[in-house]
Order: C-alpha cells, then sequence, then structure tokens
C-alpha cells in the first residue's frame, strides 16, 4: 500500500516537475518517471484536452478566467483546450499518444510475471 500511494503522489496530480527545485529535481525525477500512474494520467489528461475550446469569458465582466493568459492570438477571448495538457501540465501530446499505452503494456505484462511468479512459488512450497 505505501508503494501505491507514493506512486500516486509522483503521477503529476499534485504537482509537477516544472514546480520542483533543481535538488529537489535529482531526487524525485526517478520516482516520477517509475509511477504507472504517471502515464495512465497523461492519457485521460490528453483525451479529455487535446481538441476544442474552453468557452469565452471576460476578466473586466467579473468571469474567472484561469487560463486567459493562453488566449489564441485570433480570438483573445477563446483559449484552446490544449492549453491545460501543453501549457499547465507539461505534457507532450502528440508524445503521450504514441508511447504511453506501450509504457501501461509493459507495467501490466510485468505486474503478471511478478505475480505469476510469486504464485508459483508459494504454491510449491511443502
Amino acid at each position: 500500500m505505501p508503494i501505491n500511494i507514493l506512486a500516486v503522489i509522483f503521477a503529476g496530480f499534485f504537482f509537477q516537475k516544472a514546480f520542483l527545485t533543481k535538488d529537489a529535481q535529482k531526487i524525485l525525477y526517478p520516482l516520477w518517471y517509475i509511477s504507472p500512474y504517471r502515464y495512465v494520467f497523461a492519457l485521460i489528461v490528453t483525451n479529455e484536452f487535446k481538441e476544442g475550446k474552453f468557452t469565452a469569458c471576460s476578466i473586466p465582466e467579473g468571469d474567472n478566467c484561469p487560463y486567459a493568459g493562453f488566449a489564441d492570438s485570433v480570438d483573445e477571448r477563446h483559449v484552446s483546450r490544449d492549453v491545460v495538457a501543453k501549457d499547465v501540465l507539461k505534457i507532450d501530446v502528440a508524445q503521450t499518444l504514441r508511447w504511453n499505452w506501450l509504457i501501461i503494456l509493459a507495467y501490466l505484462l510485468a505486474m503478471y510475471l511478478i505475480t505469476f511468479a510469486i504464485i508459483k512459488k508459494s504454491a510449491l512450497k511443502p
């Protein structure tokens, strides 16, 4: 269970690698790449935010516009939805769709083989 909690913490839900200091990145970067939840999180975010635009909002009218700094140059009131993935969460949309499925399948295969080996070893005990 503690390993699962660490994997969730380093998946990108709570903090992004860009928010870490250089010293913290040296220590925590490997945990960020090892976490299987990171790859699932990136796929879900990419799927949700790869197309479309957020509805128009206006700060002078009192609207809450969290992504107003990322407005399209063509239309200042609309913000492309992929801003969340690319600019805010720093997820490479093209690479995510290409590689994350393979990484997740590799994790599942590894977990299957480890589970099989443990069960086989415990079944052979006298």
